[in-house]
Order: C-alpha cells, then structure tokens, then sequence
C-alpha cells in the first residue's frame, strides 16, 4: 500500500497529481473507507476475468457471490477498500477495465458498489461499477483480488 494514502483526501491528492481521474462517485466512496483498518506492509494483488477463475466458455455468467466464493475456493481474497487507490496507482493504466473484488460500499444513492481501475483511452479512472451479489458478470470482465 502507499504509505502517504491515509485518507480520502490524500487518494484523490495523490491520484489527481499522478494524472488520474477520480470519478464523483468514488470520491463518495473513498469517503466511506475504513481508513483506520491495520493493513499489511504487502499484498499480492492478482487479476482475473471472471472466463479465467471459473475455466468456462464465452457463454456463461456468474454472479459477484458466485464469483467470490470461486475466488475463496482458489486461495483468493476480497481487496480492502483502502488499497483501491494504491491499486489504481500501481496497474497498467491502459488496461481494460477492471473491478475490485471487496466489500462492497453504498454510494450516495445507497446502492452497493465496487471501485474499478478503468480508462477512456488516455486517462487512467478510479471509478466505480455495480457491487450487489446478484449481479451477475459475463467471461470478459476482470477483477482483482488478494492472494493469500
């Protein structure tokens, strides 16, 4: 984790001056993050489409709570919102859109949503997607996770 990320304020400090963009939304959310919770010195952050974790063809769909108990079957664990900021920091900034497996945490609509690392092509985005574990996600989408 970064080390000078300790608060909402200092994530979106930090990812504005790195040249990300910080949706409304997730700044709602970082407000929300139990920045208080210990946390590791290190952690090894996995990415997987969701094809990948279940071995499936391009035709099958999973929910987010079928997603994260295949992920708890595989050595996998859920992100801590803290790190979502670090994460977005520290992934390909070109990369494809991906979600951040964790707990999901009400917006300011009270819906459950999840942080995502995303871009419009030139800006890297923390952002945010759907978190509610009847939503399901086709082979495609990615998500991180924490080894354990």
């Amino acid at each position: 984790p970064d080390k000078e990320i300790t608060s909402a304020k200092t994530a979106i400090k930090k990812l504005k001056a790195e040249g990300h963009i910080v949706s409304g939304y997730a700044k709602d959310m970082l407000s929300k993050v139990d920045w208080e919770e210990k946390l590791n010195s290190s952690y090894e952050i996995v990415s997987f489409s969701v094809g990948e974790l279940f071995d499936d063809t391009k035709t099958k769909m999973h929910t987010y709570a079928e997603i994260k108990a295949k992920a708890q079957k595989n050595g996998l664990d859920l992100v801590l919102a803290s790190l979502a900021p670090s994460i977005r920091l520290t992934s390909n900034k070109r990369d494809q859109w991906t979600n951040i497996a964790m707990k999901a945490i009400r917006d300011r609509d009270d819906f459950p949503r999840l942080f995502n690392c995303s871009s419009d092509g030139s800006n890297p985005w923390l952002n945010y997607d759907v978190g509610r574990d009847d939503d399901g996600w086709n082979d495609d989408y990615r998500f991180f996770f924490v080894r354990k």
